[in-house]
């Protein structure tokens, strides 16, 4: 029930995703039917999030198969800056309320550096103004941005919150995804296991390595170490790569 319960949700995470493409192909160009950005889309995020160095790898998805779409190089740059941008809307929001409200005392056990302890509440901040700054931008700013040639038109305040609406709601969903896959065990709540995860990912991120590889598993492991064996935890870590990253990406390949 659990597996199922998690495929499930991986569906509807990039079912999500594919909303990312949608939205920024639709800001730009109202021809391009909902069915041919899925594919499109699906590659990309598989092929970033699996492997990394998402300029190399979903850029570059995106750029063949929306340029046999016949899209402008201008108008892929401008799909691949929003799907980003959306990334990190729904990340720094999510994690930026973990990062302030989870207690920096529970990570001190991480071979991290310990000013960065002290300083997450202040990141957590930080996201948080980021988002709110995202937001201004596209109520005040009108005038396209002008980039070696490239022209970025600000997107309207409608876009933006949906944006962070379904960015916001996939990062819900992948960390729904990560609870089913744990054990019942009494003292330890839904709630707080997102808050565990969103602060993974968060660290993870900063840390710049694919899918917060490492930095994901500390976190979560040295968070949940008081409430659940380490294996328990390790065996739905290993169980969740497996189907929220890796099948996907055979899928894809």
């Amino acid at each position: 029930v659990e597996l199922l319960c998690a495929a499930l949700l991986t569906v509807g995470s990039y079912s999500l995703l594919t909303l990312y493409d949608f939205i920024a192909v639709r800001n730009i160009d109202k021809e391009i039917p909902y069915r041919k950005i899925v594919p499109i889309s699906f590659l990309g995020f598989t092929f970033s999030n699996t492997i990394g160095f998402s300029l190399l790898t979903g850029t570059s998805i995106r750029y063949k198969f929306y340029s046999e779409l016949g899209l402008s190089g201008n108008k892929i740059t401008q799909i691949v800056i929003s799907c980003s941008v959306t990334f990190f809307l729904g990340l720094f929001f999510i994690c930026g309320i973990a990062l302030v409200c989870f207690p920096s005392e529970k990570l001190s056990a991480l071979p991290l550096p310990t000013w960065l302890f002290s300083l997450t509440t202040v990141i957590g901040i930080g996201m948080l103004l980021s988002v709110l700054g995202y937001l201004l931008m596209s109520m005040l700013r009108k005038k396209p941005f002008n980039f070696r040639g490239f022209e970025i038109t600000p997107p309207m305040l409608s876009v933006s919150l949906k944006q962070l609406l379904v960015s916001s709601l996939d990062w819900i969903v992948v960390g729904t995804l990560f609870y089913s896959l744990l054990p019942a065990v009494e003292n330890l709540g839904y709630i707080q296991v997102l808050s565990i995860f969103f602060v993974a990912n968060a660290l993870g991120v900063l840390a710049h390595v694919p899918g917060g590889i490492g930095v994901f598993e500390s976190v979560v492991t040295v968070a949940l170490s008081q409430y659940l064996p380490v294996e328990k935890i390790l065996g739905a870590i290993i169980v969740y790569r497996i189907i929220y990253y890796i099948i996907p990406f055979l899928i894809s390949l």
